[in-house]
């Protein structure tokens, strides 16, 4: 083979290289866009924007939630969720006025449908369908002294509030700093609360549980 022709396979050896690594770089780059995609459609980053998770979680920490996470049956009793929605739980975005979008809530979920829930025990705990519930990250929960400021004495405890059952694709939501959150119960509680007091979520409206604490990093309880 003469030397000119053995030039010419060579430099089509190096043009078909270059092909095969510029088909690489393409096929990982593409790989990276998919998973970037799918990131943004089923994990979110959300700041803290509130104490009512204190001290679960802080103002102004960043966590991860993941609507995978949910599962195939949504949320467990004991997740912390975020809330996807509008000017109230049950408008799915804000008004075109106010721009559009959505408010993000992190929350407790607690009742899920169906379950009746009630607070208190004699131990001032709330109860799922008859069973107390360990609470260990609640704070700053209304006084409780059983005999002295209860759910029977008068004026009873800001702690109690009374039975009510969860509808049918709805959720019961508490904060962890029950002192300040703006939650399902928060206007029963008292001494005289209304027959429809309970603001319960539309299931639909959680976007994801949270997963993990990304910065600072850790856990979530």
């Amino acid at each position: 083979m003469s030397g000119a022709a053995t030039e010419r396979r060579a430099g089509r050896r190096r043009a078909g290289g270059g092909r095969t690594s510029w088909l690489a770089v393409g096929g990982v780059l593409a790989g990276v866009v998919l998973v970037a995609l799918l990131l943004q459609a089923f994990v979110r980053v959300h700041v803290v924007a509130s104490d009512a998770m204190a001290s679960t979680l802080t103002r102004d920490e960043r966590v991860l939630s993941s609507s995978w996470a949910l599962g195939p049956d949504g949320p467990s009793r004991g997740d912390v969720v975020v809330l996807g929605h509008g000017t109230t739980w049950e408008d799915a975005e804000l008004p075109p006025a106010a721009g559009g979008g959505q408010l993000w809530t992190i929350t407790r979920v607690v009742g899920l449908p169906g379950d009746a829930v009630v607070c208190c025990d004699a131990e001032g705990r709330i109860t799922v369908d008859g069973e107390p519930r360990v609470e260990p990250a609640t704070v700053d929960d209304a006084p409780f002294t059983p005999g002295v400021l209860d759910c029977a004495t008068w004026p009873r405890s800001e702690r109690c509030f009374p039975p009510v059952t969860v509808p049918a694709g709805r959720l019961l939501v508490l904060g962890d700093h029950r002192g300040v959150a703006p939650d399902s119960m928060v206007l029963c509680r008292g001494t005289a609360p209304a027959s429809d007091c309970a603001r319960f979520v539309p299931a639909e409206r959680v976007a994801g549980r949270v997963v993990a604490k990304l910065w600072p990093p850790g856990p979530v309880g």
